[in-house]
């Protein structure tokens, strides 16, 4: 289900901006260094939690 409209509130629908902003770092840490982040859990927890803390 998509959001339309969050009536004002930036926390609703953030989720999927969240996940492509992951997947857009992990092919960008990818290209540049040839380290695949989508393997090691750890490093996928800090990067969403740094992808919510800029989103908000």
């Amino acid at each position: 289900m998509r959001l339309k409209a969050v009536s004002g509130n930036t926390l609703l629908g953030g989720e999927d901006f969240v996940n492509r902003l992951v997947n857009h770092f992990c092919t960008s840490i990818h290209a540049q260094f040839r380290k695949d982040l989508k393997k090691n859990a750890r490093a996928l927890r800090r990067l969403k939690n740094a992808s919510e803390c800029e989103k908000s």
